[in-house]
């Protein structure tokens, strides 16, 4: 991916920019032209700077050789919903799983033509099977359902009182054979004597800050 980005967006780019400074001697009308598509050009390399960290991120997470990935750009993040820019003419499907490196962020919910619309783990009645792991990723200590609230919150339910997660553990969910970090237990919430606790759950990243993710493509 890496190669790719470079070859086809990176160098021309750089190349388009050294021909500009190497070009000074034009007419007013000409500088300000060129001044103009200077600007535009550097808003592409830190576009294309930024994909390039998330592919690095996504290169180095531990995850499945084997796996394929279309990289994505998030074009909005409201209420508990990314908007994509790719769709089913990029070969876009629903349920395909949505991530950042190693963290999962949900499951492309919706699919037009040019874009698409993943639903994160907190939107309102969203559920999923999801683990919970020591902060070392070491030790499994047990299971839960988690429920999307909206608003950014989660509850994990159904987890059996005798379980030993705490506060700060991991939250992971299974994806073909490979755990994926969802956030982690922000609190318990249990009462003395009942068979099952919640927990509610923090993820480690904000909707708003994400520009380039990736679908997790099917075998």
């Amino acid at each position: 991916m890496r190669k790719a980005s470079e070859k086809n967006l990176l160098i021309p780019l750089k190349q388009r920019i050294y021909d500009w400074k190497n070009w000074r001697g034009g007419g007013q009308d000409c500088r300000l032209e060129e001044e103009r598509k200077l600007a535009e050009l550097k808003k592409e390399i830190a576009a294309l700077t930024e994909e390039n960290l998330a592919q690095k991120r996504l290169l180095f997470a531990p995850l499945p050789g084997n796996w394929q990935f279309l990289p994505v750009k998030v074009l909005e993040a409201k209420n508990e919903i990314l908007l994509i820019d790719k769709g089913r003419q990029e070969g876009v499907k629903e349920g395909m799983v949505a991530v950042l490196g190693e963290t999962y962020l949900g499951k492309v919910s919706k699919v037009s033509e040019e874009v698409s619309e993943v639903k994160m783990v907190t939107f309102l009645g969203e559920k999923l099977v999801v683990e919970f792991f020591s902060t070392d990723k070491k030790n499994f200590l047990g299971r839960g359902l988690l429920v999307g609230w909206g608003l950014g919150k989660a509850i994990a339910e159904q987890i059996l009182a005798n379980e030993e997660v705490k506060e700060g553990d991991l939250v992971m969910v299974e994806v073909e054979g490979k755990t994926l970090l969802i956030g982690k237990v922000k609190e318990l919430l249990f009462k003395e004597g009942e068979v099952f606790k919640s927990a509610g759950i923090e993820r480690l990243y904000q909707p708003s800050s994400l520009r380039t993710i990736f679908l997790l493509k099917r075998k």
